[in-house]
């Protein structure tokens, strides 16, 4: 039997690589909870990242790819760029089109986590750096009431509906000159979040990334935190030198640089990101996940994003290690993403097109049938 949290899993896949002696002689040892949060006895969770809860994407993904959860992230961005609104009025766009959306993954028998990005409240200074807008973000209150604004009317919408609907309440938490740590004042804001949220909602759980951005290394010290079911997520794009190589949009992000080189191979040696990279370098990646999950054995993991660009040669295997480490450990999991940046597309072949119009797959791909594969198993109900 696997627990839920991956820790009997834990033993034999960190052993197998060694760490299982490491973990032993760092983790300290706490009493866990008494009994285990509401989301902890919820069925798996196997599907992808939208970017719009549309109806017949919903049911393409459902009926092709057999997923059975959806992580819609708001699109901030997206929407004011196109559309030419303001902050305020994009936000009023998404809470009137946000029922439909829950119905459209309800109709459709989809979980839906529903997460705010950090870059869409973000209103960048363009006098300042990338590292000195995050720390005017963190530094300042009045976004934390905003933040706590949006998931009260959110909350609000989804408290009497009869649905899985997760709350990702802050996507990669980062401030760049607190690295490697998340920003000292996070967990004292989640906490502040989660306490709105409850007063509203007390059924539906909330996920809290402890970040800092897309990285785990939070996990090793971060706290648990009150007001369950809360489940906790980490985002694995690790080497990020091999899984974005060719990406060249790449500002403002949570790299520091554009990986423009490409043809880089997995498994492979990546000195930007540490040396040589390969399944059991995933393995020791995640361990301030162990760590946390050592401390709190009970806790609910999710892997809210992991992918690699199409281009990247031996992609698929790089997607199968780490959905393997995922299924051994019992971790939910939403790859990216579903029809949104064509990097990412299982749909799309794997050549690099740079700024030229991709070309759809005659079939599926070599890592849309990997990912596939372990999709079906949402069938079991497990």
């Amino acid at each position: 039997m696997i627990l839920r949290g991956g820790i009997l899993a834990l033993a034999g896949l960190w052993l197998s690589v060694g760490a299982g002696m490491l973990l032993a002689q760092t983790t300290p040892k706490s009493e866990p909870a008494k009994t285990a949060p509401v989301a902890n006895r919820a069925a798996r969770l196997r599907g992808f990242n939208v970017s719009h809860l549309d109806l017949v994407n919903l049911a393409d993904a459902r009926n092709q790819w057999g997923i059975n959860a959806v992580r819609y992230m708001f699109p901030f961005n997206l929407k004011k760029s196109t559309l030419h609104l303001t902050q305020q009025e994009v936000w009023v766009k998404l809470m009137q089109e946000l029922p439909a959306g829950l119905d459209a993954a309800k109709k459709n028998g989809l979980a839906v986590i529903i997460a705010l990005p950090q870059a869409g409240i973000l209103v960048d200074d363009p006098k300042l750096s990338a590292a000195d807008n995050q720390a005017r973000f963190w530094s300042d209150e009045a976004n934390l009431k905003w933040i706590i604004d949006c998931w009260k009317e959110v909350s609000a919408i989804c408290a009497n509906r009869d649905q899985e609907i997760w709350f990702d309440i802050l996507n990669e938490p980062l401030n760049r000159k607190e690295m490697p740590s998340y920003p000292h004042q996070w967990p004292a804001w989640a906490q502040k979040i989660i306490d709105e949220i409850r007063k509203t909602d007390k059924v539906h759980p909330i996920v809290v990334e402890p970040g800092p951005g897309g990285l785990c290394w939070g996990f090793k010290d971060f706290p648990r935190l009150h007001g369950e079911p809360i489940i906790y997520s980490v985002h694995q794009y690790q080497p990020h030198a091999y899984t974005h190589q060719g990406i060249k949009d790449l500002t403002n992000t949570d790299l520091a640089s554009a990986y423009l080189q490409t043809q880089r191979t997995w498994p492979g040696d990546f000195k930007e990101n540490g040396g040589v990279w390969n399944k059991d370098q995933i393995v020791k990646e995640l361990e301030p996940v162990m760590m946390f999950l050592g401390r709190n054995p009970d806790a609910r993991i999710y892997v809210g994003e992991f992918s690699a660009v199409r281009w990247a040669p031996n992609a698929a295997q790089y997607l199968r290690e780490n959905i393997e480490i995922f299924e051994k450990l019992g971790w939910d999991w939403t790859y990216h993403a579903f029809r949104e940046y064509n990097g990412w597309s299982l749909e799309f072949d794997n050549q690099y097109s740079g700024v030229q119009k991709p070309t759809l797959a005659d079939g599926l791909t070599d890592r849309g049938k990997v990912v596939l594969e372990f999709l079906q198993r949402n069938k079991s109900g497990k």
